[in-house]
């Protein structure tokens, strides 16, 4: 439109026609992006790859399947949450429990995420506080920087949640009476 395209034709009719053209790319590429997701999910395919949602769906079903474990526990309000795994899932309880806690991710001590830059539970003073961690998979004991972290580890549940690449599971622990930092170090001659 500056002429600054020297291989473009100068006119007005050209000028207009990439107007046009532009509008139309841009129009239709919002419409995919917006209306596609819906037309699958109506359609009974909303995990079809084409799906540019496809990696948030389930996120919601995870929300209410931990939450429906976590008011189990006696006095689960008072405990903080705690994740490991990848910062997906941190984000995901993050914004889909009903109290939007503060999640804690640990499982090293690298910066991934906005979630590395809060300080850890210890650090954070959680001393002397209970927690429930979420650990990725079907798993019957938490990683041993949990366990060495609290008093007392239960493992209450594992859940089965169903996302646009297929169904996961997630195993819930009750943790009791944070003594320590609940971070695995890794070692700096690696």
């Amino acid at each position: 439109f500056t002429n600054h395209i020297k291989w473009y034709p100068e006119t007005d009719k050209s000028r207009s026609s990439l107007l046009r053209t532009s509008l139309w790319i841009g129009f239709t590429l919002c419409a995919i992006f917006y209306f596609l997701p819906i037309v699958l999910q109506l359609t009974g395919n909303e995990q079809h790859k084409s799906n540019p949602n496809r990696r948030m769906i389930g996120s919601g079903r995870l929300g209410v399947a931990v939450q429906g474990v976590r008011e189990t526990i006696p006095g689960w309000e008072d405990h903080f949450v705690i994740a490991s795994g990848h910062r997906y899932l941190t984000a995901w309880l993050a914004f889909e429990l009903p109290d939007q806690p503060r999640v804690y991710r640990v499982g090293d001590d690298t910066i991934h995420s906005q979630y590395e830059l809060w300080p850890e539970p210890w650090a954070d003073g959680r001393a002397g506080q209970n927690a429930i961690f979420i650990n990725p998979g079907k798993e019957a004991t938490p990683p041993g920087f949990i366990s060495e972290g609290f008093d007392e580890v239960r493992r209450i549940d594992t859940v089965e949640v169903l996302f646009g690449n297929g169904p996961r599971e997630y195993t819930i622990f009750q943790c009791l009476n944070l003594t320590g930092p609940v971070r695995e170090l890794k070692d700096d001659h690696d």
